[in-house]
C-alpha cells in the first residue's frame, strides 16, 4: 500500500492542537509548504489517541479546559484537509510489523512502534524528532522505505 512520500510522527501534528513543539520556524515553514506545494502527509490514527492523552494530562496539570476545544478544532482541521491521510493502525500488515519491531528491537513504546510500522507500510520517509526512530529505521531502509528524516532535512529536501 505504499503511496505516501512523507509520514508525520505525532510531534508534527501537535501544533494543530495548540501544543507547541521545539522546532525552529515550524509553523511558518509548514504553512508555506501547505500553501506552495501539493505534498500530502500521512499520519497514524494512533497519533490522535496519543495527542488526546497529552491533552488530558495537560488539563489534569491545570493547563486549561480550552485544550479540549482545541483538540476538537485541530481534529476537524486535519480531517477536513485533503493534505493529510490518516492511516488506521490496524490496517493490513501494520499490527504484524509493530510486533516485529518490538521483538527485534525491544522498543517499549507502543505508540512509537505503531507509527514506525505505519510509515514502513505506507511511505518513503518518516519525519520525526525521535532519535531512536533513526537508529531502528536505518536498519530497515530498502528501495521503498528510505528512512527517518528530521524536519530540517525535509525542509531542505523540498527547497522551501
Amino acid at each position: 500500500m505504499r503511496h505516501l512520500e512523507y509520514f508525520l510522527d505525532t510531534s508534527f501534528l501537535l501544533p494543530f492542537f495548540s501544543i507547541g513543539i521545539d522546532v525552529e520556524n515550524f509553523e511558518r515553514d509548514f504553512e508555506r509548504i501547505l500553501l506552495s506545494s501539493d505534498i500530502t502527509f500521512g499520519f497514524s490514527s494512533i497519533s490522535l489517541v496519543e495527542i488526546r492523552f497529552l491533552v488530558e494530562k495537560s488539563i489534569r496539570k491545570g493547563n486549561g479546559d480550552e485544550l479540549r476545544d482545541d483538540y476538537i478544532i485541530g481534529l476537524k482541521s486535519i480531517q477536513n484537509s485533503n493534505r493529510f491521510h490518516k492511516v488506521d493502525f490496524s490496517e493490513g500488515p501494520i499490527p504484524q510489523i509493530e510486533v516485529e519491531l518490538f521483538e527485534r528491537y525491544n522498543h517499549r513504546d507502543y505508540f512509537d512502534r505503531v507509527i514506525m510500522a505505519s510509515a514502513l507500510h505506507t511511505s518513503k520517509y518518516l519525519i520525526t524528532m525521535d532519535r531512536s526512530f533513526f537508529t531502528i529505521l536505518k536498519d530497515l531502509e530498502d528501495d521503498q522505505f528510505h528512512g527517518a528524516i528530521s524536519w530540517e532535512q525535509f525542509v531542505k529536501t523540498i527547497k522551501l
